[in-house]
């Protein structure tokens, strides 16, 4: 029960991390730099975060740890988190930060999708009512009304799509590979790529941008490290369905920042798709649990 209790505000903290991480993108979003250098620098930062643990060992814990048999599978992690950083900073900028975090936490809905088209994976049949609720939110969010069906809207729920297709890439990956090493080449494929992707938008960033960039960074990657973290002290099911929480932390803070009060189809929305995607992160769960009792 304590163990329990642990994973549980572990997980609390990462999602109330994440959500004070989106809502500082869109308060200083006029005052950073472009978004693809904004995002170099986050991933560049990360890198150096996560150096400490890889060169904590000696030579066989630092080979052991760099060493990977599925090196295009982390490079195709790297393009898909990539894919949710644009996306999600997008959106974030241009939609209210609970709709944008409402939308893009819809990955629970598409990941049994991802792997009957990728993977070769089954649907399970009992996913289907979760799922029309869930996605009934969706369409409630994205065209309550003829003003609101906009670009962003959209570009957040891509951040979702691209969610759900990381999901299912670091599940493959965990088979593998351990934590450290996949975060290690999350975060070094990530530098590498974003930094392509910013020289054409590159420019020098003053003593205040670069400030609230290590301080934007610190609040990701400590959410990532504390949400991973999490997992080992409570049900994996259960703690998935806690990161829903940075809806509500979402909404409280656009309400005491921005007095921004979110509208009653987008409470309404937010209420089915948590209840949609809970559902089926719990139906998952049963499911594994029945194929775990039959094999033994």
């Amino acid at each position: 029960k304590h163990t329990l209790t642990l994973g549980v505000s572990l997980s609390l903290f990462a999602t109330l991390l994440y959500s004070i991480m989106g809502a500082m993108i869109k308060a200083y979003g006029k005052v950073l730099p472009p978004l693809p250098v904004f995002i170099f620098y986050q991933n560049f930062l990360s890198l150096i975060f996560i150096l400490p643990f890889i060169f904590r060992g000696n030579v066989e814990h630092i080979k052991k740890t760099l060493k990977t048999s599925r090196f295009k599978l982390q490079l195709l992690r790297a393009c898909t988190s990539l894919t949710i950083m644009f996306t999600l900073y997008y959106a974030v900028g241009h939609i209210p930060l609970v709709n944008a975090m409402l939308l893009s936490n819809c990955a629970p809905l598409i990941v049994p999708f991802v792997g009957y088209l990728f993977f070769a994976e089954k649907i399970n049949h009992r996913m289907w009512f979760p799922v029309l609720i869930g996605f009934a939110g969706v369409a409630i969010i994205l065209n309550p009304d003829s003003n609101f069906f906009v670009l962003a809207a959209v570009v957040a729920f891509a951040s979702a799509v691209a969610l759900a297709i990381t999901i299912q890439i670091v599940r493959k990956l965990t088979t593998t590979d351990s934590t450290t090493t996949i975060t290690f080449y999350f975060t070094f494929l990530t530098t590498i790529i974003s930094f392509l992707i910013a020289i054409p938008f590159w420019q020098a960033v003053n003593l205040e941008q670069f400030g609230i960039i290590v301080v934007i960074s610190a609040l990701y990657f400590t959410s990532q490290y504390i949400a991973n973290a999490s997992m080992r002290y409570g049900n994996p099911q259960l703690i998935s369905a806690l990161m829903y929480s940075n809806v509500v932390y979402a909404a409280i803070i656009s309400v005491l920042v921005w007095n921004d009060v979110p509208s009653s189809y987008t409470i309404l929305g937010m209420l089915l798709v948590i209840i949609g995607g809970a559902s089926c992160i719990w139906v998952e769960h049963l499911t594994l649990s029945k194929m775990e009792r039959i094999r033994v």
